[in-house]
């Protein structure tokens, strides 16, 4: 299991090294920390493993990126930094490249060969933070969502855009708290799904160019904006929605 500890911003004040923002390993049958992985001096914002579990990678608001090795607990890489903060990150199927989103002062997508370290491409047609990444399973699609409720598919190695969706908005001013967020390529990559802030879920199917909608009910009100994020089952066949009004969707998709 990953999870983050002492993570708070250090915009505000320096802190000693140990007590810095750390990706922490839990071993679940022990019980007990596997590592714990220093080096992160800003907010953590993504941290996960490889699909094979022999890597950790991370991203912070320092504008790095770090790749470990699970076992160890070393250091591998340290990509950056890259002059501003980091939200997001993925990593693509066969574990060989990193996908990862910069948003301050300018929004990238940034792609990384893993085993060697460098760049392969950069996205720049974005206008606010992408707090959401997902590769396709066959690696020939990178999905990210945007804070002004944009969606956007592109080709990672090239940069060519594939696909752009907007949210449609009366007032241009709304989108800036319209971010789109849960992006996840589902059914082998036949599908996409992605949440919206207020907890709509769409998916979209790429071989029918159909949109399916996931909400609540009209006489479903909110007055608070949902923190937690839709998940997908492992087999495609169901869509997991806990919501602010006390309920927890599950949906047949």
């Amino acid at each position: 299991m990953v999870f983050f500890s002492q993570n708070k911003t250090t915009q505000e004040e320096s802190r000693e090294a140990a007590a810095l923002p750390c990706v922490n390993l839990w071993d679940i049958e022990t019980r007990s920390f596997q590592h714990q992985l220093l080096g992160h001096t800003d907010r953590i914002m993504w941290a996960a493993m490889s699909p094979n579990n022999k890597l950790v990678a991370s991203v912070a608001w320092d504008g790095t990126a770090r790749v470990w090795d699970a076992w160890s607990g070393s250091c591998l890489h340290v990509l950056g930094p890259l002059g501003g903060q980091l939200w997001s990150g993925a990593f693509s199927s066969d574990q060989k490249f990193l996908a990862f989103s910069q948003g301050n002062p300018r929004t990238y997508i940034h792609i990384y060969d893993i085993a060697t370290a460098q760049s392969v491409s950069r996205f720049d047609r974005l206008h606010m933070a992408t707090r959401s990444l997902s590769w396709r399973l066959d690696r020939t699609m990178l999905a990210c969502g945007a804070d002004d409720g944009t969606l956007c598919i592109w080709d990672p190695y090239t940069g060519e855009e594939r696909m752009r969706w907007c949210l449609a908005f009366d007032d241009f001013l709304m989108r800036r708290f319209a971010n789109t967020r849960a992006v996840q390529f589902v059914d082998c990559g036949r599908k996409l799904a992605f949440q919206i802030r207020e907890g709509t879920v769409e998916v979209y199917d790429f071989e029918s160019n159909l949109k399916q909608q996931f909400t609540r009910g009209v006489e479903d009100k909110i007055d608070r904006c949902p923190t937690s994020e839709m998940v997908c089952s492992g087999d495609s066949k169901f869509v997991v929605v806990p919501d602010m009004d006390g309920s927890l969707r599950i949906w047949d998709l």
